[in-house]
């Protein structure tokens, strides 16, 4: 009969110690719903503040745009990519990523989106037509220290 009582009050004991524990659950979900809007709000801000060290970065180019990279482009580590220039502005696609940049002289300044995120930083220029080099940084404004590569081949 002593072990019979000791398995009740174990069994009791877990049934409490469960309980407990859900509650415990209930209470930590609810309060991280709670603290979504300070969350979201500090989110926001950090993509604003983000985004407008790039928007700078693009509106210190100030030269007359020296070239034009309107076209189709390729890249072995992008894919398809096109820009259209309209005076020294630029919008387009590089790989799957809109991108929005100024042309300032001889070179196009870049930035490549996601969600609405500033993802990418990228510097090209045009040796010759048909061809854009230059490198891409995944810092915004655009680091050399960052960076990497680019290579686009046109397929017009």
């Amino acid at each position: 009969m002593g072990r019979k009582r000791s398995s009740r009050k174990s069994v009791a004991r877990f049934g409490e110690i469960h309980s407990v524990i859900r509650v415990l659950l209930s209470v930590l979900v609810v309060s991280s719903f709670v603290g979504c809007s300070t969350i979201e709000e500090f989110n926001t801000k950090r993509y604003d503040n983000h985004n407008a060290l790039g928007d700078a970065w693009l509106s210190d180019q100030m030269e007359p745009p020296m070239i034009d990279i309107s076209g189709s482009y390729k890249s072995d580590d992008w894919g398809r990519s096109y820009f259209s220039q309209n005076g020294s502005n630029v919008r387009g696609h590089l790989g799957d990523y809109p991108v929005k940049g100024v042309v300032s002289g001889n070179k196009a300044y870049l930035l490549v989106t996601e969600g609405g995120w500033y993802y990418y930083s990228a510097i090209v220029e045009m040796p010759r037509p048909g061809l854009l080099t230059g490198y891409y940084s995944r810092s915004i404004p655009y680091k050399r220290s960052a960076r990497r590569d680019l290579l686009l081949v046109t397929t017009d």
